[in-house]
């Protein structure tokens, strides 16, 4: 910065640490009681001075390395080379030993050994005229620019960084409230699909990133989930997403319809005014669940777990939902290989003997099969996907994981890594 009148009409001032000070001191002498702007100055001379003393030997060692690259090319301008000889014009020998990088009294490999070629005249040029604008500065050495260097690239590594973690942006939760269809739905076991009551998967993802892949609808085709599980914050933002306010799934609620099992997810809220009504109730069951992210984790994909009313048995579930609680709910962890072939069925994924498949054009780099006659060849039928799940699965596990990597477990390899066998679920 520029200032005029210095002295005049402006003033400055130096701050400096203790340890500043005392080096002041001990080049303008201890004996001086005020310091005064010149002996800052003479200071920051001094230690110019110094640096440029350290320095000198890293600054000639970059010009003969600069004179032996423009040597280099220079051969290389006169003619095509081979590898081996390309090599020797611009490789340097890497590797030493510690006590050679280190040690007292070894020596290093010369400059020249380490580069491997014969200076030419106009590198002797260059090399000269560095020498001689060293002496100026005494003695030095190149292994102090090696050493250097060395710490230099430790230090690296050793440098502290501070993370910033970025949260989610401040929200309002949204209002709870039980709608009447759900209340009758828990009374009498009637489901009244309307969409201020009960919500499907692909609805109740609607307002995240996630893009719902085509024929998702059939693999989750009965598993719902209440408005007020789904409604988390008031959405202030147009055009915003809830991705870091997605509800986890714990209250499941099963119920028989003729046309089989159905499952509905209920948030806490409804669950705990609706208890009583749990109770008693002879049409439906309320179940506790959490999905499977540990392997040490007994899975509760059975909701065996705290059910209500305790009076009735419970029917096991099927595969099919089973798969379905854990497919949104994100659990990384299945419950045994048979489940496992049942999720590549849904997902249309095919891992085993990919060769001959492969070359005919049908399956992607996921391993998902695009070909509808070769997923019937392959047993893959069924309720499940028509489009390649695997992004959106990916962004879905990403999303319930709180954005950390799952790839060890069974999910992550399903999703990353090209699929299981049965010694994983030994």
């Amino acid at each position: 910065m520029r200032m005029r009148k210095l002295g005049s009409e402006q003033s400055l001032v130096f701050l400096a640490p203790d340890e500043v000070v005392k080096g002041i001191k001990k080049v303008v002498g201890d004996k001086v009681s005020k310091l005064k702007s010149a002996h800052v100055l003479i200071w920051t001379m001094k230690e110019t001075c110094q640096q440029l003393q350290i320095n000198v030997s890293n600054w000639a060692m970059q010009g003969y390395e600069f004179a032996e690259r423009q040597s280099g090319w220079s051969e290389v301008s006169k003619g095509p080379k081979s590898r081996e000889e390309m090599k020797k014009l611009f490789c340097q020998q890497e590797g030493r030993t510690l006590a050679q990088m280190y040690g007292v009294g070894e020596q290093s490999p010369t400059r020249r050994e380490a580069h491997q070629i014969s200076p030419s005249a106009n590198q002797r040029t260059i090399e000269e005229a560095i020498n001689r604008h060293c002496k100026l500065f005494n003695a030095f050495s190149l292994e102090d620019a090696r050493a250097q260097e060395e710490q230099e690239v430790e230090l690296v590594h050793e440098q502290e960084v501070e993370r910033e973690v970025e949260r989610p942006p401040p929200a309002r939760p949204a209002e709870h409230s039980v709608h009447p269809y759900v209340k009758q739905f828990v009374t009498t076991g009637s489901l009244v699909l309307s969409p201020l009551a009960f919500r499907s998967v692909k609805q109740a993802l609607e307002r995240t990133s996630l893009v719902f892949p085509s024929g998702g609808s059939s693999a989750f085709n009965e598993l719902l989930v209440t408005n007020d599980f789904y409604r988390t914050i008031h959405q202030t933002i147009p055009d915003s997403n809830i991705d870091d306010f997605l509800r986890p799934l714990e209250w499941v609620v099963t119920t028989e319809t003729p046309n089989g099992s159905m499952l509905v997810g209920f948030s806490p809220y409804e669950v705990n005014e609706l208890l009583e009504q749990f109770r008693t109730s002879t049409k439906v069951k309320l179940h506790l669940f959490a999905p499977r992210n540990s392997l040490a984790m007994q899975t509760l994909e059975d909701l065996q777990l705290f059910t209500l009313p305790t009076t009735q048995p419970t029917t096991p579930l099927s595969p099919h939902l089973s798969q379905q609680l854990n497919l949104y709910s994100g659990a990384l962890y299945l419950s045994s290989f048979k489940s496992y072939n049942s999720l590549c069925t849904a997902l249309r994924l095919h891992f085993g003997g990919m060769d001959e498949i492969a070359e005919r054009g049908v399956i992607n780099s996921n391993g998902f099969v695009q070909d509808a006659a070769t997923r019937m060849d392959l047993g893959l039928v069924g309720n499940g996907f028509d489009e390649d799940p695997v992004q959106f699965l990916r962004k879905l596990f990403h999303l319930r994981r709180n954005r950390r990597s799952f790839l060890p477990s069974h999910m992550g390899q399903i999703l990353f890594s090209g699929g299981l066998s049965e010694a994983d679920f030994a």
